[in-house]
């Protein structure tokens, strides 16, 4: 059985790597746009419905990271910023995906 630290629990995990790892994947969403613009240019309908599937399949992978980010988010009393704040940064980095997909 794994001990308790009761320090440990009073400052929580660090909220900072899940938040950065769905930053990575809203980034791969967005990123894909000018593949998706230059396949419409040159009218290469294949590429471009490739393309859509990757956009749509970084937006889900994004949306449950961020769902997990807010489920796991401490409740403690010593978080490094405020909870609101790391809530509204993941709510942001959502609206990116979501319009790359929405755009898409």
């Amino acid at each position: 059985m794994a001990s308790r630290n009761p320090l440990g629990n009073l400052f929580g995990r660090s909220p900072i790597r899940p938040i950065q790892e769905h930053m990575v994947v809203v980034d791969q969403a967005a990123q894909l746009l000018p593949a998706l613009f230059k396949a419409s240019a040159d009218e290469d309908w294949e590429e471009l419905k490739q393309t859509y599937k990757a956009i749509v399949a970084s937006e889900r992978e994004a949306d449950k990271k961020k769902r997990s980010v807010r489920r796991h988010l401490p409740k403690s009393l010593f978080l490094p910023v405020p909870r609101s704040d790391l809530l509204a940064l993941v709510g942001l980095q959502d609206q990116v995906a979501n319009t790359a997909k929405d755009i898409a």
